[in-house]
């Protein structure tokens, strides 16, 4: 099973497996995982205040692509807990 680890960071930026990644990018590869029944872990920087719009756009891309996922609070996912 294929997992793809998505950060989204304060900034408005968006790392997919370490690199940065574009919004269609992120889409494209939610899409292939969706399928390949691939999972998502997925950390957004600072969980203790409120999400920005864009980190809420990415989560909505994760949730809208129905792929089962794991929250992280810390980047390098080893708090990650989920289905």
């Amino acid at each position: 099973m294929e997992v793809l680890r998505v950060q989204a960071l304060r900034s408005g930026e968006i790392v997919m497996d370490g690199a940065p990644a574009t919004l269609d990018k992120l889409t494209a590869k939610l899409t292939k995982i969706g399928t390949e029944r691939g999972a998502v872990f997925y950390y957004r920087e600072q969980p203790d205040q409120e999400p920005t719009p864009e980190q809420l756009v990415v989560f909505k891309a994760i949730i809208d692509a129905q792929v089962p996922v794991r929250l992280a609070t810390k980047p390098d996912f080893s708090d990650a807990v989920g289905h």
